[in-house]
């Protein structure tokens, strides 16, 4: 393991989560050994999300759920939706202005006024819509691939853009091009803002949140006609040009304060950037959630995540319970423009001043004032009554005033109370609009897809939404020309016809999220809960404490925490283990599967549960105490003991050395004259004084060399077993299992892991990779190929003294030079090391031996360059770094190897630049030893974590493996809050440059008083 003074990072730490626990079945019944720890375990959990989810919905939560920086994210991407208001106020009251009608339209010499060509309306009205759909895909594209923020920078440059080309256009022909430019600006809007707002915010506030999509176009439209109203007395086109030149304000301020709102957590967990994700969402929730409700709601992303589709393709959107969310989300676009809203927002001031009762500016601007009201009541509405209660509502709404206004429109010689009944009509239709489809219907395309999938679904939702809007808006000029059909109000008809339909698809169609947690939601569309339950069906646990499978037909009100099986599901060598980690830590049985692994070896856990006979598994042979099954028991046959390891290593050392004594290392004498040189050779008794006194302890050497035999057996199996095809979780888990097995000890009690087990992670850096990469929860886990180079890094203690060795594996000849190199290299600085040896004459040696080589590598020759930014070091008692470095290069350090040191004599060789540098992710933690004690911490969660690795790892190097495997879970926030306190230092990967081969060689050697012992010395290397 490489020197941690030269790599330890400072700063936030925060880690990607890690996949807690999967039960088999939704229905499972916990068995009656279900003991308190678990149900602690689980009624803490519940008490959790109680508190955070308890009494969610409603007004008078809304404030709690916004701390600064979520208020700020959501007003700046709210304000994003004004410029689209104002782009659908500002041409259709345009439309109606004089100039606008003397520069685009036609002199009509019977009326003696310009009148716009209808075919000219239906194409500026309609034609825009190509590039709507090209803004969808790619937003849609830009989102999925480089996140939302910088797919709203974009948008917002493109529409600073096309407002230029616009306000310059002097020609139909060029108005129509500049409308359709700056469309794809819409659809960028529509394809990521109502997506990303309902990714930030709580469950509580997301149909509040989500709704200001439509209060935003709203309030928009109405700054707009206001600015309308206004202009209109100007003569001349400033009319209509100023208010297409307001087109960059919004724009111009949202680029610049976009990059201080934090990228959505979603989307940054569907791109395994997790560490990430946890700090974005406590940027978005801390102030106003404790750590505890800010990891619950991590870790219930994060599960969700895994049992959904991560990263889904389109073919994925029709598959399994996907096909039902991709229909809904379908149909609820669909209803939302054939219900009329087209008609009424871009041909409603042109409409009514058809009419002729009512200045139509006028009207346009109570329309919009009457539907931000409506809009903003729905919004504080919605996550309390629900979505479906009100778009069915609105709906019904929207079909009487529509049906009234075709009836009204059936009078051949209409009065002035009747044009004004037809005009009432056009706001009540509104309020019925602004009550349920305007806002709900993005809060509920937005909610109902998968995380992974949610950016397709929506986009294929919205292409939908734009196919009917352009359908609406080329064919209404035709409906209502004299013309053409010359309908004029009777297209009430035709719209109440379609709104009626959307009746019914609320009712039947649409589930009601409100109150519910994305991954709430998906829970249920797992499950198989039918739509009308969705309401009165509670997630009472955690979610994602089942695995999906065959859909269940029941469908409880409540699915209570006793229906989730007590297990944790994790990956063993490939096999999928059941082991309920609860159980064996309170003594009870074996574990839930005693199959093979793809390696050959038994599930972790396997080897503590012993058959009647006391061996390890069943052999077949029946000598289990009752394996005839008849109640009596037999004697146990006495077996004879074991006299070779096995594959994978599963025999405990204490079983092949019966006697307790364990070979020793290799012996090398110092090198000649080193010892005579110093003249202030520290005594014996100096040495006691300096904690030294370890090599008068007679089991001192016993624990070293059983840790060193540990480390030789299990490295002998992963050389003759580990191949290309595997995945580096399945080579970890198996040499650490490996380990635990030979020690006999799992080390899941308090206190056991201080006795012996491993001394850090197993590393395995793959090729530019120099250093400390493990494979954690999260990560998309990597398989071994043919090509590649792998350091394997892995440390075995016993009683706080630690064997660190290392060796590099290759399947290519073509890498044989880099591997003889570097392993050379590691032989010379051992043999230079000694009692009294300057650290510079260690380094000098090392270095010289490992420039002399060379590899040639696709034709081309690169030297092996030693890594400078890496060390070997020195090991003290729980400590794998203790002080004392040694550089790979030449150096003026005269410090001096002493009696009684162990040194981990460890050399990095790289074809790179030899330089290394942070990579992503975190390798692990350890507790920092010169942190105080006590240490005030601000979360309860942060200070049971710290007593727990301190009972569990002391200053031992963990990962977040070694706290799934212990039972642990939702400590990802005590994890950040301890880093960041300077409690745990925070290791990550460290690499060259890609496209560069390093190979890696180490042992571990005691310093003793005549001679020296390579105590991971095999016959292997």
């Amino acid at each position: 393991m490489a020197n941690a003074n030269e790599i330890y990072t400072t700063g936030l730490a925060i880690i990607d989560s890690g996949v807690g626990s999967s039960p088999i079945g939704a229905d499972c019944v916990i068995a009656s050994n279900f003991d308190d720890n678990l149900k602690d375990h689980f009624t803490r959990n519940i008490d959790v999300e109680t508190n955070m989810y308890k009494n969610t919905v409603g007004i008078t939560n809304l404030p709690g759920c916004f701390n600064g920086r979520l208020l700020y994210s959501c007003a700046l991407i709210a304000l994003s939706q004004l410029n689209f208001g104002m782009d659908q106020s500002a041409f259709s009251n345009t439309q109606a202005m004089p100039a606008f009608k003397e520069m685009y339209g036609t002199y009509n010499k019977t009326t003696k006024t310009y009148d716009l060509d209808p075919v000219f309306l239906s194409l500026l009205n309609s034609v825009q819509f190509i590039g709507f759909v090209f803004g969808l895909v790619f937003g849609n594209l830009l989102s999925r691939r480089f996140g939302r923020r910088i797919a709203m920078f974009v948008m917002c440059w493109w529409a600073i853009i096309s407002g230029i080309i616009l306000l310059l256009s002097k020609t139909q022909t060029q108005t129509i091009t500049g409308r359709t430019i700056a469309y794809v600006y819409i659809g960028m809007e529509l394809a990521l803002v109502p997506v990303l707002q309902s990714e930030l915010v709580p469950a509580q506030a997301r149909g509040f949140v989500v709704g200001t999509y439509q209060s935003g176009l709203l309030l928009g439209s109405l700054i707009m006609a206001i600015i309308c109203r206004g202009t209109s007395e100007i003569v001349g086109h400033a009319s209509w040009k100023i208010p297409y030149g307001l087109f960059f304000v919004i724009p111009s301020f949202l680029a610049v304060g976009v990059w201080w709102i934090p990228e959505s957590p979603r989307w940054l967990l569907t791109r395994d950037r997790s560490d990430e994700a946890l700090r974005s969402l406590t940027l978005l929730r801390e102030g106003r959630y404790s750590s505890e409700e800010i990891e619950v709601e991590f870790n219930d992303m994060r599960t969700a995540l895994s049992q959904n589709i991560k990263k889904g393709s389109p073919k994925d959107l029709f598959q399994g319970t996907n096909r039902k969310r991709t229909l809904i989300t379908i149909g609820v676009n669909i209803f939302l423009q054939l219900t009329g809203q087209n008609f009424s927002s871009k041909y409603g001031t042109v409409f009514i001043q058809s009419i002729g009762t009512v200045n139509p500016f006028v009207m346009s601007c109570i329309n919009s004032a009457v539907g931000i009201v409506v809009v903003l009541i729905t919004q504080l509405l919605s996550d309390k009554t629900g979505r479906v209660p009100l778009l069915t509502a609105g709906a019904f709404i929207q079909t009487a005033a529509l049906m009234v206004m075709g009836g009204l429109g059936t009078v051949a010689q209409p009065s002035w109370n009747v044009k004004t009944g037809i005009v009432t009509m056009v706001t009540i239709f509104n309020v019925g609009f602004s009550l349920g489809w305007a806002p709900l219907s993005h809060v509920v395309a937005a909610e109902i897809p998968t995380t992974g999938l949610r950016d397709l679904t929506y986009a294929l939702g919205s292409v939908f939404n734009i196919v009917i809007q352009w359908a609406v808006a080329f064919s209404v000029p035709y409906l209502l020309s004299a013309e053409y059909a010359g309908l004029g109000s009777r297209v009430g008809f035709i719209f109440g016809a379609t709104s009626l339909l959307a009746i019914l698809f609320s009712l039947f169609c649409v589930p009601e999220c409100g109150g519910k947690t994305l991954e709430e939601i998906d829970e249920l569309f797992l499950r198989g809960v039918s739509i009308r339950d969705f309401r009165k069906t509670k997630i009472s646990s955690r979610i994602g404490d089942h695995e999906a499978g065959p859909q269940t037909k029941k469908h409880e009100s409540e699915i209570s925490v006793l229906e989730r099986p007590a297990i944790r599901v994790h990956v063993d060598m490939g096999a999928k283990t059941s082991e309920d980690d609860y159980h064996h830590r309170n003594g009870g049985g074996g574990p839930g599967s005693s199959g093979s692994s793809a390696m050959g070896g038994e599930p972790r856990g396997a080897h503590l549960s012993r058959d009647g006979d006391g061996s390890l598994g069943d052999n077949g042979g029946g000598d289990d105490e009752d394996s005839a099954g008849d109640g009596h028991q037999k004697k146990k046959a006495k077996k004879a003991p074991p006299t070779e390891q096995s594959s994978p290593p599963r025999v405990p050392l204490s079983d092949l050395f019966p006697s307790g004594n364990y070979p020793p290392g290799e012996f090398l004498e110092y090198p000649d004259g080193a010892r005579e040189t110093n003249t202030a050779r520290t005594t014996a008794a100096e040495m006691r004084y300096l904690g030294r006194h370890h090599l008068e302890d007679p089991a001192f050497l016993d624990d070293y060399r059983k840790a060193a035999e540990v480390h030789r057996q299990v490295r002998h199996w992963v050389k003759d077993s580990v191949k290309p095809g595997q995945t580096l979780l399945q080579i970890a888990t198996g040499i650490e299992d490996s380990v635990r097995a030979l020690l006999g000890n799992q080390a899941i009690e308090p206190g056991d892991g201080l006795k012996s087990g491993m001394g850090f992670p197993t590393g395995l850096s793959l090729n530019h990779q120099v250093a400390h990469y493990t494979p954690n929860p999260g990560h998309k886990d990597v398989v071994l190929k043919h090509e590649d180079v792998m350091k394997v890094d892995y440390g075995v203690q016993i009683n706080g003294w630690i064997v660190d060795s290392a060796f590099t594996m290759s399947f290519d000849p073509v890498y044989d030079n880099l591997l003889a190199g570097v392993k050379d290299a590691t032989e010379s600085g051992i043999r230079a090391a000694g009692i009294d040896v300057r650290i510079c004459d260690v380094s000098s040696a090392i270095q010289e031996t490992m420039e002399s080589y060379e590899v040639e590598i696709n034709g081309k020759v690169y030297p092996v360059k030693p890594v400078r930014s890496l060390c070997a070091h020195d090991i003290k008692r729980y400590l794998i770094h203790g002080g004392k470095s040694i550089p790979f290069t030449k150096n003026n350090d005269q410090t001096k190897m002493e009696e009684g040191e162990i040194f981990a004599i460890e050399t990095f060789g790289s074809t790179g630049r030899g330089r290394t540098h942070e990579d992503d992710g975190v390798y692990g933690y350890g507790l920092n030893p010169d942190a105080p004690e006590r240490v005030a911490l601000p979360f309860e969660t942060a200070t049971r974590l710290h007593k727990v690795i301190k009972e569990h790892f002391g200053t031992i190097v963990f990962c977040r493996r070694y706290l799934d495997r212990i039972g642990l879970d939702r400590y990802l926030a005590g994890l950040n809050c301890l880093v960041s306190n300077g409690v745990l230092d925070m290791h990550v990967p460290l690499a060259d440059i890609k496209g560069s081969y390093s190979a890696q060689f180490e042992h571990t050697i005691l310093l003793r008083e005549s001679k020296k012992e390579i105590l991971s010395r095999g016959s292997d290397y």
